[in-house]
């Protein structure tokens, strides 16, 4: 950004663009109908059933409505989308995901580190894992970096500064009806150009003393970066007040409601996230690699930290200097450092002091925008050490999230296929005088089972009785198990709970099968009833 005359963009260039994009949706793409949905994406089926405002108000899983909107048309008018279909949407917002941090890079420090970026994210395991959930996290790293690149161009950019504008108003209102924790990116922004416009306003102090000695002195750009900060915050005003009613009805209905699943983190959570958003150790991962795994986390979360840090010093140690760059606009002395350090600290942070001071709400994945400022840093800062090093820093982070992208395919064995499978061996197995019981753990008003969200989208067979028990959501404990008196044959099905202690305690025989998510009990009937359903095969 420092050249009036950008280099034009080459055919090897769109090219290498293009290819990466296609691996990023084909990997995106692959097989990504047959994994069972599990609890959250039942939740946003259930959210496109009804009306809009019933999806927003269905504050069990509060989010905004545009992930669902959007799977509304993916589904186009069809009661009950295939798995295919509701996760669509999100591989290709995560694919977007990838060309927007790619063009970020490239804003930031130049094509070479904006190509590498592109290599990075195609491949990035935690942004690949849910660009393959039917939810709207894919969505909100595609906004965020939108929001933030357009941000930035509006700060920086004295030309078109309309259209910078009105794509910020967008993109950041996109971002703040995908998740209500995208507005914790507003702050990084607002502060970021604050700290922009006082170093603005030293240049221009210091040019000002050089201008009485040299006349020819272009004060123009450095006039143009100290009194251009209206239209940037006239934009984000616009978007925040676009934003104001569903946050109204937020404060109002949602944060009341507190999520009780949610545990209080540990401090080094915060760290490990950070190496979870470099390179993504896979979910259920082997206990025997647990441990390594949480080693490889931390010490990529201490890398990511450190780079970070290494990127912002600069901007601090660095004295104005006395002349100024000719032709070049002023905003461009700030360092790009600056801005993901406050990126990172305010969304990961930001999490943090709400779980602190009103309610745990600390979960990895809300904090997934962060993956972009976390990637730059790293890649910024071997670029910083040594320009050859991009490279070797590029290959490193890709071979790295390759292994966590294609651990669950290769290391680990194959399980059953969550609730579609538990739901076919019943509607194949079980007797007409078999029960099923699913457990209840409410915390919210609008509380819907996702065992029976499940039922009701694979199609539970109609003439099995449905029974219920209910948990204690913070201890998970089985709090009323009066189903276990039933003497029939009974099927529990649960994704939370800690049922063996009342399973046990009932003295009835029992078997106990895994479809991860959930676990699937057996119990035998009490004498003289009909024999138990046959066991599920491997």
């Amino acid at each position: 950004m420092t050249s009036k005359h950008p280099a034009r963009v080459s055919f090897a260039s769109v090219a290498l663009v293009a290819v990466l994009l296609v691996g990023a949706l084909s990997l995106r793409l692959h097989r990504v109908g047959d994994r069972s949905l599990w609890e959250d994406e039942l939740s946003t089926w259930t959210s496109i059933r009804g009306t809009i405002m019933d999806g927003i108000r269905y504050v069990q899983m509060p989010h905004p409505p545009l992930y669902s909107l959007s799977c509304r048309l993916s589904a186009t008018g069809n009661p009950r989308p295939s798995e295919t279909q509701l996760r669509l949407p999100a591989a290709i917002y995560g694919t977007l995901a990838v060309f927007a941090g790619g063009w970020l890079g490239s804003v930031l420090y130049g094509r070479r580190l904006g190509a590498a970026m592109l290599c990075v994210l195609a491949v990035n395991a935690f942004l690949v894992r849910y660009s393959r959930e039917a939810r709207m996290y894919s969505l909100l790293v595609l906004t965020a970096t939108l929001s933030t690149t357009f941000w930035v161009l509006l700060v920086m950019r004295t030309r078109r500064r309309g259209l910078l504008a009105l794509g910020y108003v967008l993109s950041t209102t996109a971002m703040l009806y995908t998740h209500y924790f995208a507005a914790l990116i507003l702050p990084a922004q607002g502060l970021w150009q604050s700290c922009v416009r006082s170093t603005n306003l030293q240049r221009y102090a210091h040019a000002k003393a050089w201008s009485r000695d040299d006349p020819s002195t272009d004060m123009e750009p450095l006039r143009t970066g100290v009194n251009d900060s209206f239209l940037p915050r006239l934009a984000m005003g616009a978007a925040v007040l676009l934003f104001a009613p569903l946050a109204m009805f937020f404060v109002r209905n949602i944060l009341p409601n507190k999520l009780g699943w949610i545990h209080q983190a540990p401090a080094g959570a915060y760290v490990q996230l950070l190496g979870e958003l470099t390179a993504g150790v896979p979910q259920g991962v082997m206990p025997e690699l647990r441990v390594a795994a949480t080693w490889i986390e931390w010490a990529l979360g201490l890398l990511a930290c450190a780079c970070l840090i290494w990127g912002w010093l600069p901007l601090r140690c660095k004295q104005p200097e006395h002349r100024p760059i000719d032709g070049a606009p002023v905003a461009e002395v700030a360092r790009p450092g600056l801005l993901l350090c406050l990126w990172v600290g305010c969304v990961v942070g930001g999490l943090g002091i709400v779980s602190l001071t009103f309610s745990p709400v600390f979960v990895p994945r809300y904090a997934i925008s962060a993956l972009i400022p976390v990637s730059l840093a790293v890649l910024a800062a071997a670029q910083r050490l040594k320009p050859t090093l991009l490279v070797p820093a590029t290959a490193a982070l890709v071979a790295c999230n390759l292994a966590a992208v294609g651990f669950e395919r290769i290391v680990e064995p194959p399980r059953p296929n969550g609730l579609a499978f538990i739901i076919d061996h019943l509607n194949r197995s079980a007797s007409a005088s078999d029960a099923v019981v699913v457990i209840d753990f409410p915390f919210c008003p609008n509380y819907r089972n996702p065992v029976e969200m499940g039922f009701q989208y694979y199609g539970l067979r109609s003439d099995i009785a449905v029974l219920r028990m209910r948990g204690e959501q913070k201890s998970g404990a089985i709090v009323e198990h009066a189903a276990l008196g039933d003497a029939r044959n009974l099927h529990i099905v649960t994704l939370l709970g800690d049922v063996e202690p009342a399973l046990q305690s009932s003295g009835r025989p029992f078997s106990t099968f895994l479809a991860a998510p959930y676990r699937y009990f057996i119990v035998d009937g009490l004498p003289g009833t009909p024999p138990p359903a046959p066991i599920l095969g491997p």
